[in-house]
């Protein structure tokens, strides 16, 4: 109970008026899975990852904890179905997740990755380098694990932090933000692959996979058109 915020008096009044609200956080949330809307590329990352976990929940799997063979029935990605001919669980294993609380996380870092880079890179560009670092992070999960089944969207989430942390090596990012990028790759990016170091069930391989995946995405783009590139981030 003491995490729940008072009620606000006058928009209590306002919603008693029948009168639109000035602040509304549902609303706002809305606006920001639209689409159509501003982050299209983003919304559209979030809202696939979350449709394929209804899908799950519709098809009988534990909510909170589904079991690896569970998981590996439904595409996730382990290295013997992959050398069988298998290969779609490279991709399908990105949009499954491990229970309610992984989804979660990962949409947190979907939404930081891509509003941090839609404006600069498009919200096309943004969805298939999100889609190519994800691929690239189950190779290297399955070249480093023989027999785990790994599932999650954070290896292609490693790849948008390894593309913004090339963007601020070579100064894409401008000066007057680049201290608020550096504090959320350090939160979210340093903290994340820390705790799968001293954690047992969390596949740093998929994750360095896709960080250095991302950072060399990005410094080939920044060969091709730097310029344009420091354009769209200011």
């Amino acid at each position: 109970m003491i995490v729940i915020p008072k009620i606000d008096k006058k928009e209590l009044v306002r919603y008693r008026q029948k009168k639109p609200l000035k602040e509304d956080d549902l609303k706002d949330l809305l606006v920001f899975l639209n689409p159509r809307g501003e982050y299209k590329g983003t919304a559209i990352l979030i809202l696939a990852n979350m449709i394929v976990f209804l899908g799950m929940i519709f098809a009988g799997l534990n909510i909170i904890s589904p079991t690896p063979q569970e998981l590996l029935e439904i595409g996730g990605n382990r290295r013997p179905e992959v050398l069988h001919g298998e290969y779609w669980r490279l991709f399908t294993s990105t949009l499954i997740h491990a229970g309610l609380m992984h989804l979660l996380l990962n949409i947190f870092g979907i939404g930081l990755g891509g509003v941090s880079l839609e404006k600069i890179l498009g919200p096309v560009k943004l969805v298939f380098i999100y889609i190519v670092c994800g691929i690239l992070a189950s190779l290297a999960s399955i070249y480093w694990h023989e027999n785990t089944v790994s599932v999650g969207a954070s290896g292609a989430i490693f790849g948008l932090y390894g593309l913004l942390l090339a963007f601020l090596i070579f100064k894409i990012i401008p000066k007057y933000d680049r201290s608020h990028f550096w504090m959320l790759l350090g939160l979210f990016g340093g903290i994340s692959l820390l705790l799968g170091i001293f954690s047992a069930g969390t596949d740093n391989a998929g994750h360095f996979g896709g960080l250095f995946s991302g950072f060399g995405i990005g410094m080939f783009l920044i060969l091709l058109n730097k310029n344009g590139l420091k354009k769209n981030a200011r």
